[in-house]
């Protein structure tokens, strides 16, 4: 057994074991398995081509239709909306967190996948003692996410259209980078970033999202504060004078109906927080760079999405051509066949 690394030894080990590439997601289910480091760095031994897959993973969900392997999946939770043909698999429950083990084993799958926050330990546990493999991914940036979308496209024979989402997302990081290597700390805006849906809770030391902030060309404002997700004050926001704030919008949905978010929602939540007490002293409220963002786009393969908003946000004379709008309805419709947009983030420039 060895361990895919990437495409290129994910390939020479399906050669290797005489098993022929078809890129078909209909490829006949055989006996052989690869060895998979997923998110959380743990090896874990899966069966190729696997038939049933319990997916309670919104991200993965994604990459797994991108992957043209929908048809695999039998269960979901009701995170998982994105793209409209998830509403049509058996919901097991509103998250991992509220799933049971009995449910998910009775449904025989090869395969089940887990994010973040993950499935209750018992649950894991009983899961391991049935022989279900289970594969765990945290996909907040990209360095986080390309590798998971490899590793599903060795999973699913899907390789060439795993190559093709990852050089999509790619190419419009690097570029967005590329553009930006040359920035002075001066010329960076210092940002608040509101995750969550919460306004005290923000991104911490070390957080993936404090990170795509950096790299997007911001100063995270919460960077030196310990944990990933610290809850601050609001003295301490309007103290601290962010030049830019951006809020990370949850659905709340039960029902999975409301597969984008509408303009007005997010107006609402932009005015709300303009509202608080003594944050019309903020800079970011005086000059109007108050942005709603929605979850859909700042994690999973649509993470890139986001980031372009973020970049043109905080440097708009450096993305001038860069249309993230555009981007997302180009992605939608190559990689999920939906062509209703929606509404993803507010103000858009």
């Amino acid at each position: 057994m060895v361990r895919v690394a990437s495409l290129a030894a994910s390939l020479m080990l399906l050669i290797s074991l005489g098993i022929c590439q078809t890129d078909d997601p209909n490829a006949t289910k055989n006996d052989q398995s690869v060895m998979i480091t997923d998110g959380m760095g743990r090896e874990v031994e899966v069966p190729l081509h696997p038939d049933r897959i319990v997916c309670v993973n919104a991200a993965a969900a994604e990459v797994i239709y991108a992957l043209d392997g929908a048809d695999r999946i039998v269960a979901v939770t009701s995170a998982c909306t994105m793209p409209p043909a998830m509403l049509e698999r058996e919901v097991l429950g509103r998250s991992a967190l509220s799933l049971e083990a009995e449910p998910i084993i009775a449904l025989k799958p090869d395969l089940v996948i887990e994010g973040v926050p993950p499935l209750k330990e018992d649950v894991r546990k009983q899961l391991d003692e049935a022989g279900i493999p289970v594969l765990q991914y945290w996909a907040l940036h990209a360095d986080k996410i390309l590798p998971m979308i490899e590793d599903f496209g060795a999973i699913l024979g899907r390789e060439g259209r795993s190559q093709e989402l990852c050089d999509f997302i790619k190419g419009y990081y690097d570029l967005a980078r590329d553009r930006m290597k040359d920035l002075q700390p001066e010329s960076r805006p210092r940002v608040y970033y509101m995750i969550m849906s919460q306004i005290s809770w923000t991104c911490g030391e070390g957080s993936d999202m404090g990170k795509s902030i950096e790299e997007a060309g911001g100063l995270n404002i919460a960077a030196s504060l310990y944990g990933m997700v610290p809850e601050v004050d609001p003295e301490w926001i309007i103290v601290q004078n962010p030049d830019v704030m951006v809020y990370h919008h949850i659905r709340q949905s039960e029902s999975g109906a409301d597969i984008s978010p509408s303009l007005q929602v997010l107006k609402e939540r932009r005015d709300f927080i303009i509202s608080q007490p003594g944050f019309d002293e903020i800079k970011a409220v005086k000059e109007g760079k108050i942005y709603i963002i929605d979850t859909g786009i700042v994690t999973g393969p649509r993470q890139i999405v986001g980031f372009l908003h973020f970049a043109k946000w905080f440097h708009p004379q450096l993305f001038g051509d860069i249309d993230p709008e555009a981007v997302h309805k180009e992605m939608l419709s190559r990689f999920y066949d939906v062509k209703e947009h929606g509404c993803w983030a507010y103000p858009l420039n």
